[in-house]
């Protein structure tokens, strides 16, 4: 505890939630403490480990107590490459109160505004940013480069009105910045050498700027001080009233000033046709002169005088929450399985953490924000998870870690409602093709330079507590459930395609000839036999596989009889085949060899490989699903059978090794395993435990 007069007993340690840029107010009942008072010299802030300027309102007494207050400059979460931050909307200050009086970071004020001559900022200029992340694009052109993936708006040469932004009254625009990618890249306007791209700026109807380039780069298009003086000086500001602008008054200072982009109609020398012309917007950047300060405060802190809107003052950050530390660096216990997990997820995982204590692993469950809060300032990202994955199999006891288990829900999307309550355990992303798809293998990508996995892992997406405890309830009861015959029995499953049939007819041979009974599964080409071909596969299933495995046409929640075809194909299996299912007690491995099936990451769907493991009592007790597309693979599939039908071997031992052999990146990375990675498929009586 402390005492009334703040002498330090302990230390308390907070985190501060902050989303925009602003003067933050955190009142001393913000922090949801007992005690009477602190010392005010005893606090200090931190942002990613530096040190942040405060402003105390303590009443000079050097106490801070109830009622009052502090403030300091608070800054959005920035990506490393872009504005914001792909991981977290949250940037996080850490307050640490009640320790020894040795507080030296420099107080900071908030100063209201009083003319620009007496604030000494003639000549000062405010840069306004304005971005919004609408949507997500994977340019294939830069996929072995650190480039923005979300994006404003997409302008097209097609469009009926040009894309236009109101500046704010009350500030003098100087110069502009907007930047761009390229999206579309026309054959015709190749061949002729027309620019695939150009993009017009205009300011209150007038051209000021443009910009030519190829390609899907990244681009600036700028227009300097004198370039925007001309027009503001030179043309009138006639805008029209609409949604995005509306007259201010009748006063020079107030009239609307409106920015526009346009992508112009353009002609390929010959070609009847208009070059199309798809660009991406990314953000636009203004420089302003203040002339009048009824919206503008200065913050003087340690690294100057600065202008800010007087709307981001005072602002109320999105949480606080208190630190316990957990010890994770000090931690040298011996561990051969970590089970990393959402907070809310921490008591339902718990059996299957005991279950593998009982079979002789050394398991340590940890909670994830303990982990963002020891190795990366209490930020979301999951390369703090990587980081602590690789600092316990570097430090910890041996033996090393085998496994990982990584236990919630995931999104790519961390700025809407829905998609911020499916993230609870961020994967990893990879550029796959056209498109960014989940991946869960560069968590345990530790050791050297190389892509290829060091340790076993898999994941569990649970969105909450009930599901995973019903996943958890089903995965013991396959453990516990003796071995029985059934566990000598494969299905091959594959689409018309004569080449995947062929494909999966070898892989049968070969498994017939380790003694398993496999059963193959082709849709009829000739035949419209579909409803027969998907009895089939659901018999097959209810009866009882050790082993299922699909090559073929897929999506993320079907099974394909061939490419995406209404005429010629159809479903062969799908999200309502799944709830025909009646195989508890006889749950299978699920090696669902084709594209997008198991892209768990999405903030507002599930995929079939989801629905196969989180069925509650039936479906798969583990499923190897690609979250975007992937080649066929007969070696990749060849690997996985020869690993996984090794007695006694977990399934995540076998991915690893098979993704250890095989060459091809793509597939080592798209490829995720979601269930126990120390789950044994028990196809023999004679198996050892994990």
């Amino acid at each position: 505890m402390l005492s009334c007069t703040g002498n330090p007993q302990q230390e308390l340690n907070f985190k501060i939630a902050v989303v925009d840029d602003g003067i933050y107010r955190i009142d001393f009942a913000a922090l949801g403490i007992s005690v009477p008072s602190l010392a005010s010299s005893s606090l200090t802030l931190t942002e990613r480990g530096q040190p942040v300027a405060l402003a105390m309102d303590d009443g000079g007494n050097g106490l801070f107590e109830p009622g009052e207050s502090f403030t300091f400059l608070g800054k959005h979460l920035q990506g490393e490459h872009s504005w914001f931050n792909s991981w977290s909307p949250e940037n996080i200050y850490v307050l640490r109160a009640g320790g020894s009086d040795s507080r030296s970071i420099p107080e900071s004020g908030l100063t209201p505004p009083r003319s620009v001559e007496e604030e000494g900022l003639a000549g000062k200029t405010l840069t306004q940013h304005f971005e919004q992340e609408e949507f997500r694009v994977a340019l294939a052109e830069s996929a072995d480069e650190q480039t923005e993936n979300w994006y404003w708006k997409r302008l097209t040469h097609l469009d009926k009105q040009p894309f236009q932004l109101q500046l704010p009254a009350g500030v003098e625009p100087i110069a502009i910045r907007v930047a761009l990618a390229g999206l579309s890249m026309d054959r015709a306007a190749t061949k002729s050498g027309e620019p695939h791209h150009r993009v017009e700026l205009l300011l209150n109807g007038t051209g000021i700027a443009s910009k030519d380039w190829n390609g899907q780069a990244a681009v600036e298009i700028s227009a300097d001080e004198a370039a925007v003086a001309k027009v503001l000086t030179d043309a009138p500001t006639d805008a029209p009233t609409d949604a995005l602008m509306h007259a201010k008054g009748q006063n020079a200072e107030d009239q609307t000033i409106r920015l526009e982009l346009r992508v112009p109609k353009r002609y390929s020398p010959g070609e009847p046709d208009a070059v199309i012309d798809v660009v991406l917007l990314n953000w636009i950047e203004i420089d302003s002169r203040p002339t009048t300060f009824s919206d503008i405060v200065t913050y003087s802190g340690p690294d100057g005088k600065r202008l800010y809107l007087a709307d981001k003052l005072s602002r109320a950050p999105g949480w606080i929450k208190q630190i316990h530390h957990r010890g994770l660096r000090s931690d040298s216990r011996q561990t051969d399985y970590l089970m990393i997990a959402h907070g809310s997820l921490l008591e339902a995982i718990e059996p299957l953490a005991e279950f593998h204590r009982q079979q002789g692993l050394s398991v340590s469950v940890v909670d994830v924000a303990d982990i963002y809060n020891e190795f990366n300032d209490g930020i979301v990202s999951p390369f703090a998870i990587r980081d602590f994955i690789k600092y316990a199999s570097e430090n910890r006891a041996a033996p090393a870690v085998r496994y990982v288990l990584l236990v919630g829900d995931a999104s790519w999307d961390v700025r809407s409602e829905a998609g911020r309550q499916r993230n609870l355990l961020p994967s990893m992303q990879v550029q796959a093709y056209d498109e960014l798809a989940a991946s869960d293998n560069g968590f345990v990508s530790i050791h050297g330079d190389d892509w290829r996995p060091d340790l076993a892992i898999g994941r569990i997406p649970a969105a909450n507590a009930a599901e995973l405890t019903a996943v958890v309830q089903k995965l013991l009861a396959y453990a516990k459930a003796p071995a029985g015959q059934w566990r000598q029995h494969m299905a091959l499953v594959s689409d018309m395609n004569s080449d995947f049939q062929t494909i999966s007819s070898q892989l049968a041979a070969g498994l017939v000839e380790q003694g398993f009974k496999v059963e193959t599964i082709y849709p009829d080409e000739a035949a419209d036999s579909t409803k027969q071909d998907q009895s089939d596969l659901v018999n097959a299933i209810n009866e009882g596989q050790s082993l299922v495995h699909f090559l073929g046409h897929g999506g993320r929640f079907v099974w394909r009889t061939g490419p995406l075809d209404y005429h010629n194909s159809s479903d062969l299996f799908s999200l309502p085949d799944l709830e025909r299912l009646d195989n508890q007690g006889r749950l299978p491995l699920v090696l669902s060899m084709t594209c997008s099936t198991g892209p768990f990451d999405h903030p507002q769907a599930g995929s079939i490989a989801e629905a196969f493991l989180m069925l509650p009592q039936g479906g798969a007790a583990g499923v190897l699903a690609a979250s975007w597309r992937v080649p066929a693979s007969q070696t990749f599939s060849a690997l996985l059978l020869q690993e996984l039908t090794q007695p006694g071997q977990s399934v995540g031992e076998a991915i690893l090794k098979a993704k250890q052999k095989e060459t091809r990146r793509a597939l080592v990375e798209s490829y995720n395993f979601l269930g126990d990675p120390a789950l044994v498929l028990r196809i023999s009586d004679n198996h050892p435990k994990p």
